[in-house]
């Protein structure tokens, strides 16, 4: 929870991080492949409904705030199950409300992406008037 309290102790703070993410990628392969070989024995096509990326994107648009994400998931799983419906109901396609989830990313990150590239000097194209 210190990174300068850590680096002072003599821990790298990167080779750290590169570590938790390898192990905790390897636990989720070996997981993944248990589940796939050990229960099922064959591969199964579309087996993953995606639920990573809806978590990568949930903690994006909850800011990594513990309340945040809670809000986020809410809609999140709004989104979702008013899709299904809207598809079962009206025969929309669930398209929609999967489009309507990436503009909801995209309009969070954006801000974000646009402030580091102008910190970087990323658009000097843009003020090339100046």
């Amino acid at each position: 929870m210190n990174p300068s309290a850590a680096e002072s102790g003599g821990i790298s703070i990167k080779k750290g991080i590169v570590l938790a993410l390898t192990i905790s990628g390897a636990m989720a392969g070996l997981g993944g492949a248990g589940e796939i070989l050990g229960v099922h024995r064959r591969f199964i096509e579309a087996f993953s409904p995606g639920y990573g990326w809806d978590g990568l994107a949930v903690a994006l648009v909850g800011g990594l705030n513990p309340a945040g994400i809670l809000l986020a998931s809410v809609l999140f799983g709004a989104l979702r199950s008013g899709g299904m419906a809207m598809t079962r109901t009206t025969r929309v396609p669930l398209d929609i409300a999967i489009i309507l989830q990436a503009l909801v990313v995209l309009f969070v990150a954006a801000p974000k992406l646009v402030k580091y590239l102008l910190k970087k000097g990323g658009f000097k194209w843009w003020n090339s008037s100046t």
